[in-house]
Order: C-alpha cells, then structure tokens, then sequence
C-alpha cells in the first residue's frame, strides 16, 4: 500500500507509483508544486536525485496541509520606514493544485509517517511532540543530505542538513539519515514555536478534516489500496 510505503520510506513503492503515473507526469506534477529547479525526466526522480532548494520543497509541501491549495513561500512579508510607513508587501500567490480529497488523504498518510513505526515516529516519543504532525523525512546518496519537512496545524517548517559539495557526507545512516540530522533540527523549532506567545500556536489545533468523512473511511479500510493520481489529477489538479 502507499500508506505503508510512505509511512516507512520503502523506496520500491515510490518507484512502482512512478512506474504506474508516468515520468512526463509526475514532471508535470512538480511543476504545477512550485518547483523551478532542472528536472532530468528519468526514472530516479522518484528516489529524490533532483537538487531542489529548501524554499521550493517547502513550496511543494503547501497543498497538503492547505487543502489543496499551493502558496509560494517568500522571505520578506514587508518592509517599513521609519514612521511605520509601508514601502514594500508581498502579496501571497497561491492556486489550487491539488483536490481537496487528495491532498487530505496525503496528509493523513504523512501523519501516520509520526506515528508508530513511521521514520518520524522519534517525534513523539524522544522529543514529546504530543500534537498532530504531518511530515516526511528524507536521506540522499552517501548520506550528504538529510531533510525533514513537517507541519503542525498552522505551520508548516523545513529542515535541510548538509553541504554545498555533495561529497561531504555522513560517516554512517544512523547518523545521516533525515531522523537522526534534519528531525532534532525541527523538533526543538517546534518546540520553541510553542513556547513563543507571539505565534499564539495552540496545541490543541488540528488539521482541517476533509470534508466528506468517506475519504477518511477509504484511508483506514485494510482492503482497500489507494489508487495513484489519474493523469487529469496529477496535469491539473481536478478530480
């Protein structure tokens, strides 16, 4: 199943899907997900080998917590004078990309990648993250790059660990991988996001439900393999 697959990192379902979708399509995917960086159309895309900047992956991960709905990330929200007068705001740009039951039932699946056996399941139990957290980790080749991007409910956070030259890498896995290297980096962010009164974040917050409960039964139904995106939903975002 996908769930399990994602929930585990196993690397043989991603590329089955891949298989299953089509390369053209799942390009076609990462563009309408905000990604403007070089995509070579090869197979090994789907084991992550595209270089792809933290803000871009940060991006991409928006519609699943937003219902569907991609925002590009910014740096500057605006820029004051001395007398608070505004000079500069950014002005959000945000579409649809995605259904809404689609994007609910990924960010189910990547909720259960924190629980349980889940990649991130330390999230819970080492760093006592107690609140609803949908995220997914990440290790490159050799153990030169380590990610994890995760959201709790009204905010979304990404962490990368590694270098500039690819050949600098982790001695080992246990060391490099996305839980050992990028995850400690965002729990403890969490964890003083929290703790910080001008977030207002409130633990009890959860993500927004999709709005038909069906999808929710679909997701837990042992017999039932959730199908991949059609090429309609993957090339616009429809149903």
């Amino acid at each position: 199943k996908i769930k399990d697959g994602l929930q585990v990192s196993d690397n043989r379902v991603t590329a089955q899907l891949l298989k299953v979708v089509g390369i053209s399509n799942m390009v076609t995917m990462m563009r309408n997900l905000g990604i403007k960086s070089n995509i070579d159309e090869v197979a090994s895309i789907a084991l992550g080998v595209t270089d792809i900047s933290l803000i871009e992956m940060i991006g991409a991960y928006t519609p699943f917590m937003n219902q569907g709905i991609y925002s590009k990330p910014y740096y500057i929200k605006r820029i004051e004078d001395s007398k608070g007068n505004v000079i500069f705001e950014n002005k959000q740009n945000s579409k649809e990309v995605l259904s809404e039951r689609t994007a609910a039932l990924i960010n189910q699946m990547m909720q259960l990648v924190t629980t349980g056996r889940g990649t991130a399941s330390r999230l819970r139990g080492q760093y006592g993250l107690k609140m609803e957290i949908a995220g997914k980790t990440g290790t490159t080749q050799s153990n030169s790059d380590g990610w994890f991007i995760g959201a709790i409910p009204s905010l979304l956070c990404g962490v990368w660990v590694g270098a500039d030259d690819p050949s600098v890498t982790f001695a080992s896995t246990s060391l490099g991988q996305g839980a050992s290297s990028a995850l400690p980096i965002w729990a403890k962010t969490i964890h003083k996001s929290y703790n910080d009164r001008l977030t207002k974040l409130n633990r009890k917050n959860t993500f927004l439900s999709p709005a038909d409960s069906v999808y929710r039964a679909e997701f837990n139904c042992d017999s039932v393999i959730l199908a991949p995106p059609t090429v309609d939903t993957l090339a616009t975002g429809g149903q």
